[in-house]
């Protein structure tokens, strides 16, 4: 291993390396030993802690434009080790989203999206229409479930597991892009493979609403160069870091949220829009946590 992608793995476990730190600082206190020792501990800590900062901390800003119409999104990455879908299906069903953006879908599961969904006025956009779901690749499984647009267009990036759908709003004529995405592992490629994903993406004359499983936490470099190329920003920055991996698998009790460390699956939206509020949830069968969020 080099001493890049060391740096790189490091980087990404930064969350359990700082619960690490708050254990032996627990001990610390408890041995009583002398203050220069627990100096020594805080130094080593800061550093470390920093990039968690800025994350809870939300940066009001007047609006640039009115309020667009409250919009609810689950995000949830699908796949695990022999993944239950019916749990996923029962909270898309409920959560009533305005948009369901969809990684590692299981075959099961979007057939059930299109039998039970599709009549109950979902529009429906995937991959599955396009491969043999029974042999094409789990990764590019993704599907964009969205209710009160007209669709205008919808598409796949050719060379990455990337589902784009261009979508007008009923209700306010608005016009959207929404995006799920499923990056390629952090440590398996460099700087120029977010440029590549982002320049195939390209601009939008309307809002964007992106999320997917980046495989890389928001402090790093890589994912702040990819918003920047985008012309995005982070849509859970000051409302919730949403640690989402590892979730444990088939564990579907409401109450139950174990800890995660890596908060690798994203939001990104236009600098015009806001999110009001990010809500982490529960197990689902999947070995991630999704979210729900509101967007305006």
């Amino acid at each position: 291993m080099s001493l890049s992608t060391l740096i790189t793995v490091l980087d990404q476990l930064r969350l359990p390396i700082l619960f690490g730190f708050g254990v032996i600082g627990v001990v610390l206190f408890f041995l009583q030993v002398r203050k220069r020792i627990l100096f020594i501990w805080f130094t080593l800590v800061l550093p470390v802690s920093y990039p968690f900062i800025d994350h809870f901390w939300d940066h009001k800003k007047l609006p640039q434009e009115p309020l667009h119409l409250p919009l609810k999104l689950m995000h949830q990455n699908c796949w695990g080790e022999n993944p239950d879908s019916r749990p996923i299906f029962k909270q898309i069903k409920d959560s009533a989203s305005d948009i369901v953006l969809l990684q590692e879908c299981t075959p099961e599961l979007y057939w059930k999206i299109r039998k039970e969904l599709v009549p109950q006025g979902y529009a429906l956009s995937s991959e599955f229409e396009d491969f043999d779901p029974q042999h094409h690749h789990r990764y590019n499984r993704l599907v964009v479930l969205t209710k009160g647009f007209k669709i205008l267009k919808r598409y796949r990036l050719k060379d990455h597991p990337v589902m784009i759908v261009h979508a007008k709003s009923y209700k306010t004529g608005k016009k959207y892009r929404f995006i799920s995405i499923h990056l390629e592992r952090i440590y398996d490629v460099d700087g120029s493979y977010y440029k590549d994903v982002a320049e195939q993406i390209g601009c939008f004359d309307g809002e964007t609403i992106l999320s997917g499983d980046f495989n890389m936490v928001p402090w790093s470099s890589h994912y702040q160069h990819f918003c920047s190329y985008l012309g995005l920003k982070d849509g859970l920055k000051g409302k919730a870091l949403v640690a989402s991996y590892p979730a444990p698998r088939n564990f579907t009790s409401d109450s139950y949220k174990a800890p995660a460390f890596l908060p690798i699956d994203r939001l990104l939206i236009s600098p015009n829009l806001s999110t009001q509020q990010v809500k982490r949830l529960p197990a689902l069968g999947s070995d991630h946590y999704g979210f729900m969020a509101i967007i305006s």
